[in-house]
């Protein structure tokens, strides 16, 4: 990575450790097949960067601009990692149905295609000006996700309502939860990934985890105003 001593690297070096954690353990506890899959990847990474943003928030409670910031750092990376992420896989879902059904995939049709989205999850403020998005309508090429071909993305959004979750419990210090963590980590590929999942105590299958997510956007929203 490009470290430029910011809190952005600061933060991108948190999430890409968590990674590295991850892999140490998997590989310690998984004598074959030592891996993880896309759908819990990124959970110990972003883990990382929402621990991050709590560790600052509360370290710099006394220093309102600063503590501003962090909060600020953090709401914009959970809809970041929630809402965008999902909007991009949506993207990528509806343009991949186009080379399926043998439709035209030329330049314009995917810039249309990508307008439609980002309206279709914008807010009403943002659907009612005159050229929304008009700026943003190539920015799709960038994403290097698009072409691995293996519908990454909307991992993120799952990365992070199970991280926020599970930084709730170690900042609140639930019994039991650093334990059930390490068991997550070197779970690897042996069990579904949804089943990782719940050796954290998080169920993705109920409304809890998502419920729990809102609940912390909305409280650090307010802390923010």
């Amino acid at each position: 990575m490009n470290f430029d001593s910011t809190y952005d690297s600061v933060s991108t070096l948190a999430h890409e450790i968590g990674h590295s954690i991850n892999s140490i353990y998997f590989n310690k506890a998984q004598k074959v097949y030592a891996e993880t899959t896309i759908f819990t990847a990124e959970i110990p990474s972003i883990l990382n960067e929402v621990l991050l943003g709590l560790y600052m928030i509360n370290k710099y409670k006394n220093n309102k601009n600063l503590k501003d910031n962090y909060i600020r750092e953090i709401c914009g990376n959970f809809f970041n990692t929630t809402t965008a992420q999902v909007c991009l896989s949506n993207f990528e879902y509806e343009a991949n149905k186009l080379v399926n059904e043998s439709k035209p995939f030329a330049k314009e049709t995917l810039k249309h295609l990508y307008k439609e989205m980002l309206l279709k999850y914008s807010t009403n403020k943002i659907k009612n000006r005159k050229e929304p998005y008009s700026y943003a309508q190539g920015s799709f090429l960038r994403i290097s996700h698009f072409y691995a071909g293996n519908f990454y993305l909307y991992k993120y959004a799952v990365g992070e309502i199970v991280a926020v979750c599970l930084a709730n419990k170690i900042i609140n210090k639930e019994k039991g939860i650093m334990d059930k963590f390490f068991k997550f980590l070197e779970s690897g590929t042996s069990r579904p990934p949804l089943e990782t999942i719940k050796l954290l105590g998080i169920d993705l299958n109920t409304k809890q985890p998502y419920l729990e997510a809102l609940t912390f956007i909305e409280k650090m929203l307010k802390l923010y105003k």
